[in-house]
């Protein structure tokens, strides 16, 4: 039973302007989902959101796999359960191993390998404010400095997307189940 306070917004129910935001999405991803369905309620701002997205999914010069395991870790942290459910096969595609999964979705860190908890921990520490200098000088090292605001901006980004899907209280996609254990 759908529970979601927004509305899914149909392309035909849009003016053109909104149309025209609804048809950058769908270009960029194929089609619209319904997270993006719920922002058309404000078709601008859902278009420009979008954008950002397809620059992180498409241009980042973030490791897929590594990127994959930060989102997760966002999920995970902010109890948003559609973008974990969302995005646990998309990690496991990436090749996010198994065992690093069951690691975020129970909070069990020190079970990630060491390159898998540094990505974790900086993930975590942006959601908290705090980035340290030992996490940032890491990964810097790792991923090197455009790359890593790359990351900065990605974790803001699925922080900012989890908390919009919890508050517009968005319903799992039809036949999905529910993959992450809120508690």
């Amino acid at each position: 039973m759908p529970t979601s306070r927004v509305p899914y917004v149909k392309r035909e129910e849009l003016d053109l302007e909104g149309q025209a935001s609804w048809d950058k999405i769908a270009a960029g991803r194929g089609k619209v989902f319904p997270n993006y369905q719920q922002m058309l309620n404000s078709p601008e701002l859902a278009a420009r959101v979008c954008a950002v997205g397809d620059y992180i999914l498409h241009n980042a010069k973030i490791p897929n796999d590594d990127r994959q395991l930060s989102v997760l870790t966002i999920a995970r942290e902010l109890n948003c359960q559609y973008e974990w459910s969302v995005h646990e096969p998309m990690a496991a595609a990436a090749g996010v191993r198994p065992q690093a999964i069951e690691a975020v979705r129970h909070r069990r860190y020190e079970m990630l390998t060491p390159r898998e908890q540094l990505f974790a921990a900086c993930s975590r520490e942006i959601l908290q404010n705090n980035v340290t200098d030992a996490t940032w000088n890491a990964l810097e090292n790792i991923l090197g400095r455009q790359a890593l605001v790359d990351f900065v901006i990605h974790a803001g980004f699925y922080a900012m997307i989890c908390y919009c899907m919890d508050a517009f209280k968005i319903d799992l996609n039809p036949g999905m189940q529910p993959l992450l254990p809120i508690h």
